[in-house]
């Protein structure tokens, strides 16, 4: 995948802007890194997308951090196979929790 990312004309009342705080000054523009912001935005999107999909926070709760980041690697670095080897643990882990009685909507 390839990302553009134009910055004139930014429409602050449309898109949330990128939280550019001085603390990190890494960047030659002094905006600071803004791949956390990027990977928080992404990680919020996935949570809101599994609680839509089974009605209930317990999918994205479950999820260990060791998967978050192998996640966001994969998507990071466009790597399809590692994003589906965790997207399969992901949904034998809710196939196995809806079998057991456990993880149906509305929890």
């Amino acid at each position: 995948w390839k990302l553009r990312v134009h910055f004139t004309s930014y429409p602050t009342n449309q898109i949330l802007p990128f939280d550019t705080n001085s603390n990190s000054s890494s960047s030659s523009s002094g905006g600071g890194d803004i791949m956390p912001t990027i990977q928080r935005y992404y990680m919020n999107s996935l949570k809101q997308a599994l609680f839509l999909e089974h009605g209930s926070t317990q999918v994205a709760m479950n999820i260990c951090k060791a998967d978050h980041r192998k996640l966001w690697d994969a998507v990071v670095s466009s790597n399809y196979h590692l994003y589906g080897e965790i997207n399969a643990e992901l949904q034998a882990d809710i196939r196995e929790r809806n079998n057991s009685g456990g993880g149906t909507a509305g929890d």
